[in-house]
This record gives structure tokens, sequence and C-alpha cells, in this order.
């Protein structure tokens, strides 16, 4: 089964990452000495009650494994700040963004909690911090404040932290901290390989903090031929195999998907899988679910023709395939427009317009609202 990553949403995941903190910080590294004598078993604090707090975590089926606490810049402070004195890194910050005429927004990254079972899971590790990351984007950030255990500084500085004062053993926490603060872009662009921080796509998955992160192992399989389809997936790392059953009952590999795909399109037009996903290697995916691209389509045509363009270079793989559901949905939404129905010449591809277009009664307005698709 995936590895899931999410932001805890629900009653129940926020209660499975206070129950995660306990353990992994109570029982399993003898901290938080206080919270011993409570009997709920969970770690809770005041930040975890404002605006602008997110947790990310990670699920091994219905189990909680990691969790990562983000928060928002709030007139209370960040959760750092209950231990260290950032009041002279929060000037130099304010001078900075004066100078260049822009609007700092710190963050904070809290309360890091995962099983010790996982945490030489570099693969599990890295995708947290990049889910996190991303919630981080969203919430506009430009700096990053910390304060982490001595112990485990140094993978923050590979980060690109560096610490705003000495280690201090901090009573309550039972651990030496060191305060951290890290320019947002240098932590973004460890987590995503750019200098600079790209607008959320809703197809490109690394770089949405709403979408389930899945983490597979060689020969995991996603789903199944003939599985109801509820999510459209997108690789960011790693490689998946597209295989159907032939009629001898044996798996035909009929395409071979690498990063940056978008695939299982089709659980837009809430149809069943007509093909068989696994993966290649260690595989890190972003589910899109259904309802979603609903919604976006219906928002921008714009995304409409990226998906059109997807589709197209997907069929390229699979020669003799019909005109599917997912095209005729995609038409309700905006007309096949001839730079995506049109082969490039420069890549010696025929046209196959005219093979489509009789799918389609485009209104002579142009406009897509009265659009019919054809039986």
């Amino acid at each position: 089964m995936p590895i899931k990553l999410k932001v805890a949403r629900t009653d129940k995941e926020l209660d499975d990452v206070f129950r995660l903190r306990y353990d992994v910080y109570v029982r399993e590294r003898d901290k938080f000495s206080e919270k011993r004598a409570t009997s709920d078993e969970r770690i809770v604090d005041c930040f975890d009650a404002l605006p602008g707090v997110a947790n990310v975590v990670a699920y091994d089926g219905d189990t909680a494994i990691a969790s990562f606490r983000v928060n928002r810049d709030s007139t209370v402070g960040l959760a750092p700040e209950k231990y260290f004195d950032f009041t002279q890194t929060r000037d130099l910050i304010e001078q900075s963004a004066e100078r260049k005429g822009t609007a700092p927004c710190i963050v904070s990254g809290s309360m890091l909690a995962i099983h010790r079972q996982w945490r030489h899971k570099r693969n599990v590790i890295f995708a947290l911090f990049k889910k996190t990351t991303a919630v981080m984007r969203d919430l506009g950030a430009t700096h990053v404040f910390g304060a982490a255990s001595a112990e485990t500084f140094s993978l923050y500085g590979r980060l690109g932290f560096d610490a705003t004062a000495e280690e201090q053993w901090v009573e309550s926490v039972g651990d030496r901290l060191i305060p951290m603060m890290a320019p947002f872009e240098k932590v973004f662009n460890w987590a995503f390989g750019h200098s600079v921080p790209l607008k959320s796509h809703f197809c490109s998955g690394a770089s949405c903090a709403d979408f389930e992160t899945l983490l597979l192992s060689p020969g995991e399989v996603l789903f199944r031929q003939n599985d109801a389809a509820e999510y459209a997936y997108s690789i960011e790392k790693g490689g998946v195999s597209l295989s159907q059953q032939g009629g001898n009952q044996q798996d035909l590999v009929i395409s071979q998907l690498g990063k940056g795909t978008l695939f299982g399109e089709f659980a837009v037009a809430n149809q069943r899988r007509s093909t068989t996903a696994t993966a290649t290697m260690n595989t890190q995916v972003i589910a899109i679910k259904n309802s979603y691209i609903q919604r976006q389509l219906r928002k921008d045509s714009a995304q409409v023709t990226q998906l059109q363009r997807s589709e197209k270079n997907r069929k390229a793989l699979m020669p003799g395939a019909g005109f599917s559901a997912w095209e005729r949905l995609l038409a309700r939404h905006a007309p096949m427009s001839p730079g995506v129905l049109g082969w490039n010449r420069a890549d010696r591809e025929r046209d196959n317009s005219r093979d489509v277009r009789p799918f389609f009664l485009t209104p002579a307005s142009g406009s897509t609202a009265n659009m019919q698709v054809l039986p």
C-alpha cells in the first residue's frame, strides 16, 4: 500500500497528528516531560489553534507515521519564539524588505514527529519536507523560523537554515535546541530545484499542497484495470508502467511514463480504469481528485488546452486508439484548438484533426456554453 501524505483537515486526521507527537516525543524520545503526566496522550499547544496553521501528515495505511506543522506569522508570534528571542532577526528582515519595497511573510516549521522505524526512510522524510514547503509557499512565505534539536540541526543546514543564536537547554522540551532562520527561496530551491517559486498549477502536482502525495515502491500497483477511477495522477519522481490484460490473461505493457506525466485522466469521465498502473522504481505521484479537476475545467479553459495536449501525447503512444470519453468531456468546456489537434510538421506527424472534428458541434459565435457532443 502506498505511503500517503496530505494536509490534515478532519478531526480524526488532526487527532492522529496530536497522538503521533505524543508517541514520538514522549514514548520514543523521552521529551516533553511535563506531558507524561497527562491522560489523553496527545501533544497540543496554542499554535495549533491559530489561523494559518497546517499539519502535513504521512500515513502508512491508517497509521500516522510522520507529521510537520506550519504556522503563518500572527500577533502572538511563531512557535520557535516560545523558546527564543527572534527580535533582532525580525528587524533585519524588516529592514531588508523596506529597502526592496516588499512585505515579508514569516512562517515557522515545528513539531516534526517521525516514528522511529521511519526515520531512516529518506524518501518519506524528503516527501514530508517537500509537502511542507509547498504549504509554506501557498501561505506566501518569504522567511522560515525554526528551533531544531542540536542532534538534527545539520539536516536543516542542508536546507538553507542558519543558527540565529547558540544552542540552549529548554527544560519544558527536555532537549538542547538551536534557533534558526532561512530565506524561503533557499528552502524551496532545496525541495523543488527552482531558485524562484513557480505559480501553483492544478496538474503540476509538485506545487500544490492541496493534493495528496503517494509514495510507491518498485512493483507496487497504484490502480488495476477495471478499478473505479476517482483520481488522475501526476508523476513527481520515478516512473510508472501502464499495462492491459490480453486475451491470454497476461499483462501487456503499453506505455512507460516518467516525471511530469499526467495520467489516469479518465477519472474525470467517471469511468473504470482501462489499464493497470505499476511503479517501475521508487516513485512519487500526486493524486488529483475528480471533483477538483471538474471545478478547474469549469473555471479555466486554458487548463483544458493543456489537458487536451496531454491526451494527444498519451494517445500517440497507443496507435489506433479511438476518440475517448475524456476528449468528449473536455469538449464540453472548450473547443479543440488547432494548436492541440494539429500535429507538428517538424516532428513529421500527420494532421488528424479531420478525424476528431466530426465529434463536435461548435456554435458559430465561438461560445462553448451550448456546445454539443455527438454520441
